[in-house]
Formats: C-alpha cells, sequence, structure tokens
C-alpha cells in the first residue's frame, strides 16, 4: 500500500466518524419522529455514502457491512419495518460497531472484524425477535494489546446495548474511539435539539500540529511586541511609537484569527448526551425529554475535550438521581415525562454551560445526615443551603442505598468538580425541592491566552490569573489578627479569612508588615483565603507556556509567560498552591468551624 492509498484510507476514516456521529443524532431524533421521511432519507443517504466511499478506498469489509445497513433502512424507508425503539436500538448497535471499526482501522489499516452475529440481527429483524443476551459493557484497552472479547459473568447484567463484536485482528484500539465508550454510557426516550440553523461556511482540515505550530509563534510574536512597547515607552520618537502602536493592533487580530482556529461549536458533545439520557431513561425504565440549547456556542478544542466526561456524569445523575419515576411524578402534579435542558452560552468572556432538570430537586437536611452517617461532617458542623448542596461533591458521597449500573458507588461528582477546577472553571448549584436542579459550569474560552494580574513579591514577579481572584485589598490593622499555632487571619466582613505571604508557598520570607501589603482573596470550595503580595503592577494578557519537564508537576504552578521586560515568569494556580498549605488549612477551617459553632450557641442560649 503506497501512501497516498494510506492517506485516502484516513481521510475516509475521518469523514466516517463525523457521518456515523450525524447517524446517531438522526436514530434518536426519528425515535420522537417515526414518521418524519426526512430523517429515513438522511440515514440512507448517510449509509450509502459510507458504503460507496468505504469500497472506493479498498475497505471491503466496512463496504459489505454498511451495504447490509443501507438494506436494512431501505426495508424502513419502504415501510417493510416500523421504526420503533427497538429498531432505534439496532441502529445504535450498528454505530457502536462502526465506531469499534473505525478506531481498529486507525490502528491497523488491515484489521478484519468479526460482524457476523450483527449482520444477522440486521437481516432476521423483527419486532418479535428475542433480543440477545447482553453483558455489561468493558472499556478497551489503552496501551498495546490484543482486544479481546471479556467473558460473561456468572449472572450477566442487563444493559440496554450489547457488548460489540470484536474485530479479529487488530494490534491496538484507541479507548475513545471504541463502542464501548460510549455505549456504555447511558442516556432518553424523545431527545430532541433546539438550536439555529448554521450558516454553511466553507472549510478545510488542518493538522493540530500546524495550528499548536502557528499559535506558538504568535504567542512569541505577543511577547516581543510587548517588549518593544516596553522599550520604547520613553522614547521621543513620536512616528516609531506609531508604528509600535499599529503593530500592537495587528498581533492583537492575528491572535484572535489564530486562537479562533481552535475555537469548535459544543455541538458535537451536546449531541452525545442524547444517547447518554436515551439509554439511562431505558434502564431505569422512565420517560426523560434532553432539550439542547446553544449547541453553536464555540469553545477552545482543548477545553472541550476535557469537559465530556463531566457532561456525561452531570447527565446521568439528572436523569437517575433527579428525576422522578412517572407516578412520583403523576402523584405530585408533574407530567410523567421529565425534562432535562442542557445549555451553552458566553458570559462575561467565560463559557457556560447549564444542566437544568424538572426533578424532585435536593434535600439539604438529607444530604447532611448523609454527610454524617459517612463521616464528611461532623453533627456539630453548621451548613448553609448552598454549602449542603455541596455535599454532593465530596468523594465517597451517594444518596443511592444500593450499588446499580448506573450510580451508587460515591464516585462521579467528586471527579466533576476536581476536572472543572482543573479547567480554571467552577461549579454552582442552584436547587428548589420537589421544582428542580440547575447545575452551572462556568469555563475560560481558552487555556492558551489568559488575563493574568502582574504581582510582584521580593522583586520577583508573579501572574495570577484574574479568574481565580474574588477581591484584592489592603488590610487594615483591625482585621488581622493572630490564633496561636495558626499564624494570621483576616477579619472580612465577619468572615475569618486563613491568610498567607505568597513566599511562604515558595519558602521565602517577607520584610514588609501585612498592612503595607495587597491581599487577594480566592474562595476554594467556598472556603476563602488570603494571599499577600507587595504590589499588583497590572492587567495583562498571558501567553500561557507549558513547564518544562523538570518542573511540570509543580504543584499551584500552571505554567510560565516571558514579560515585557523579557523576564520569565510563573503562573500560579491559587487552588493547587493551597494543597501545599493543606494541612494548616484544615487546622484553620475546623477553629472557623468552633468559632461559628461557639457564636451560633451564645445566640441561641440568649
Amino acid at each position: 500500500m503506497d501512501d497516498f492509498e494510506k492517506e485516502l484510507r484516513v481521510g475516509f476514516l475521518d469523514e466516517a466518524e463525523q457521518s456515523i456521529a450525524d447517524a446517531e443524532v438522526t436514530f434518536l431524533s426519528l425515535e420522537t419522529e417515526p414518521n418524519n421521511s426526512e430523517h429515513i432519507n438522511k440515514i440512507f443517504r448517510l449509509a450509502h455514502n459510507l458504503k460507496g466511499s468505504s469500497k472506493a478506498v479498498g475497505f471491503e469489509q466496512f463496504g459489505m457491512f454498511t451495504h447490509e445497513f443501507e438494506s436494512f433502512v431501505l426495508r424502513a424507508k419502504n415501510n417493510e419495518l416500523q421504526i420503533t425503539a427497538k429498531a432505534i436500538s439496532v441502529m445504535l448497535k450498528v454505530t457502536d460497531f462502526v465506531r469499534v471499526m473505525i478506531g481498529g482501522l486507525r490502528a491497523n489499516l488491515e484489521a478484519v472484524f468479526d460482524v457476523d452475529d450483527l449482520l444477522a440481527e440486521m437481516k432476521n429483524f423483527s419486532e418479535n425477535q428475542t433480543p440477545a443476551t447482553a453483558v455489561e459493557p468493558v472499556a478497551p484497552p489503552t496501551s498495546a494489546t490484543t482486544f479481546e472479547e471479556p467473558s460473561a459473568p456468572a449472572q450477566a447484567q442487563a444493559t440496554i446495548i450489547s457488548l460489540p463484536p470484536k474485530p479479529k485482528k487488530v494490534e491496538t484500539l484507541k479507548a475513545e474511539e471504541s463502542a464501548t465508550s460510549s455505549s456504555s454510557t447511558l442516556g432518553a426516550p424523545g431527545a430532541t435539539a433546539q438550536s439555529k440553523t448554521a450558516v454553511v461556511d466553507e472549510s478545510i482540515r488542518v493538522s493540530m500540529g500546524k495550528v499548536e505550530t502557528l499559535l506558538n509563534l504568535v504567542g512569541e510574536m505577543v511577547i516581543l511586541q510587548s517588549v518593544v512597547s516596553q522599550n520604547t515607552a520613553n522614547s521621543d520618537f513620536t512616528n516609531f511609537k506609531k508604528t509600535i502602536d499599529h503593530l500592537g493592533k495587528v498581533t492583537k487580530e492575528i491572535q484572535d484569527i489564530s486562537m479562533s482556529l481552535r475555537m469548535v461549536p459544543v455541538k458535537t458533545t451536546f449531541q452525545k448526551m442524547q444517547r447518554i439520557v436515551r439509554d439511562t431513561a431505558q434502564l431505569l425504565n422512565k420517560d426523560v425529554m434532553l432539550t439542547l440549547f446553544g449547541e453553536e456556542t464555540e469553545l477552545d478544542k482543548s477545553v472541550l475535550e476535557n469537559i465530556n466526561d463531566p457532561l456525561v456524569h452531570l447527565i446521568r445523575n439528572s436523569v437517575d438521581h433527579g428525576i422522578e419515576s412517572a407516578e412520583k411524578r403523576l402523584a405530585s402534579g408533574k407530567k410523567a415525562q421529565g425534562s432535562v435542558h442542557l445549555k451553552a452560552f458566553h458570559r462575561s468572556g467565560r463559557l457556560v454551560i447549564e444542566v437544568i432538570d424538572d426533578g424532585a430537586g435536593l434535600d439539604s437536611e438529607k444530604l447532611k445526615q448523609i454527610a454524617i452517617s459517612k463521616g464528611i461532617i461532623k453533627e456539630t458542623d453548621v451548613l448553609t443551603e448552598a454549602e449542603s448542596y455541596k455535599l454532593i461533591f465530596a468523594p465517597g458521597f451517594s444518596t443511592k442505598e444500593l450499588v446499580t449500573e448506573v450510580s451508587g458507588r460515591g464516585v462521579g461528582m467528586d471527579v466533576v468538580k476536581t476536572n472543572i477546577e482543573k479547567l480554571g472553571g467552577e461549579v454552582e448549584i442552584e436547587s428548589i425541592r420537589h421544582k428542580g436542579t440547575t447545575i452551572r459550569i462556568s469555563l475560560p474560552l481558552t487555556m492558551a491566552i489568559v488575563d493574568g494580574l502582574i504581582a510582584s513579591y521580593n522583586n520577583e514577579k508573579y501572574i495570577i490569573p484574574l479568574n481565580h481572584v474574588h477581591e484584592t485589598l489592603k488590610p487594615k490593622t483591625s482585621q488581622i489578627y493572630e490564633e496561636k499555632n495558626l499564624g494570621s487571619i483576616l477579619l472580612l466582613r465577619g468572615e475569618n479569612v486563613p491568610m498567607y505571604y505568597l513566599g511562604d508557598f515558595f519558602n521565602e520570607s517577607s520584610h514588609k508588615p501585612e498592612t503595607e501589603m495587597i491581599a487577594f482573596i480566592f474562595r476554594s470550595n467556598n472556603k476563602p483565603f488570603a494571599v499577600l503580595v507587595d504590589d499588583v503592577l497590572g492587567l495583562q494578557q498571558i501567553v500561557v507556556k507549558r513547564l518544562s519537564a523538570g518542573i511540570h508537576d509543580m504543584k499551584g504552578v500552571g505554567g510560565t509567560t516571558i514579560l515585557g521586560d523579557g523576564r520569565p515568569s510563573l503562573i500560579l494556580e491559587p487552588n493547587d498552591l493551597l494543597l501545599r498549605k493543606i494541612t494548616r488549612v484544615k487546622k484553620v477551617t475546623h477553629k472557623i468551624s468552633n468559632i461559628k459553632n461557639n457564636n451560633l450557641n451564645k445566640e441561641n442560649a440568649a
């Protein structure tokens, strides 16, 4: 096989991946509108194109498989079989297995797959057919191992999607391309999407390597422009200054355009959630409608890739924990069908994603009792309603009494919060009892360039991302007091805030009194803390550079940058910095909780 033929085959796999994603969305739409001939025609065209294109590049087995799928769809098109949930499930099995084939062929362009069982299921499909016994999907290997079908347990747990056939000879199989990564995530009958029709624009496929190189060069240009601007600040050359200003404008425009190359709509990720809602609802015997809003909202591709798993957890939790059974909903005066809304929009230069359900809402008292029983909090701890809601993010926390395939193991929500915070994001919860719950995620649009405050400490400059900063202030003597073995505490509008020097995290001492310094106020897990610096020098857009191999795992440092004076500077991650002082923070938090409790006891006694 020559290089040109390889390039054709790889190009086909890229197109097939997008086609099968489009087909899956259409399947789910077809389930709610079984008489919509446009959906059937679209699926038929997709199958036909896959068949023709795969044979054209030499994937004979792929072409044979999609030909049989085309015949299956043609039966539906000719009204020879009804579009039912069972028929849709077969179609979804096909998309899952096509993903397996795509992943296997990426690893080995000569791979051959065992397709006999699925071909037979399509050929012999009828509504009276008994479905094959299903086993719980198992994640495929991510290292270079032979992919083999796992043996079923003595009593296989029933799931909606059966385990896909195995490839006969594939050396490696990418987990993200396999069906088990999509079909093991569970989702609702009646998934629909609401979005404005996108304007069709011509596009070309560009390798991410080239985009990364362009962004690195643009970053260097931004840094050089900043250096030149600073060095000419005191110059009397008027025309030269005008030229530098113009260079700055052009640099900014090039920077914006190059950054936009990484911006992609959230549509693909959002549409995957339709399948999750469908399968989860069927497994739990619930009727749930998913509605999508803002699918064309754009986000940096590197950020988007990292929010898929958190969204899966949130959507599954909404269907499992949030939406009640049809009986309970009818008894409380609600419609039998529950609804989940998934929204995306831009606000203040950030992406906001909301998962909203019209379920039972959160019971703050119940959450506190579960947390006490699991040793997460103490009986004497006093929590606000908002703090009680955030208990669901505690490791090991679960409201499920029995472990099921969907939930109950106490993992998931804590991972959601951790992953979102790693991206520089935040998670908020709003809930009304018996009305529903909203979980709101706020994320930076990109991780490549951030707005940062330049802070100085002991003649060194540090960058603190603006999105982490809650407020800044100059402490007064009346606001500062010392606790034995705990250090300085800042009294901020009646709130006791642990306070540190920035040098505490880098084994540096300070030579200035606290009242002559600037305090940055941060909030982690709704627990505030303050960090003192010598001065704040200004706000600047920062080009983020990765840490070198020797210090890449340095806690509290998210990257480096070059400032206008040509010197490197560390970009700080305040929440991670706090991990260096975690023992002391626990003591301070415990002490502050005791102070709150004592004050409440005094008020109650009075």
